[in-house]
């Protein structure tokens, strides 16, 4: 599922399984575009939900990192467009 106003704001969930919930906002700055990506995700039953209390941490991290790499790479392609 998704809820979009483009071009400032995509919100992508899950339709079925683990809930997940990503929301991707760009807003406008002085020095160009600023992009804001939150996700909000986890595992829906009680046995899962301790267990991932244990893995949090790393799964953050994890998270984080491919958050980083995509929002690097919109701006490269972002950059390109606007040079070509």
């Amino acid at each position: 599922m998704s809820d979009s106003a483009p071009p400032n704001r995509q919100v992508l969930r899950a339709a079925s399984g683990p809930r997940f919930e990503s929301t991707l906002e760009l807003f406008e700055d002085v020095a160009g575009t600023r992009a804001r990506q939150t996700v909000s995700a986890g595992p829906n039953d009680a046995l899962a939900r301790f267990a991932f209390l244990f893995a949090r941490p790393l799964v953050r991290r994890d998270m984080r990192r491919q958050i980083d790499a995509q929002l690097t790479r919109l701006k490269e392609m972002v950059e390109l467009e606007a040079v070509l």
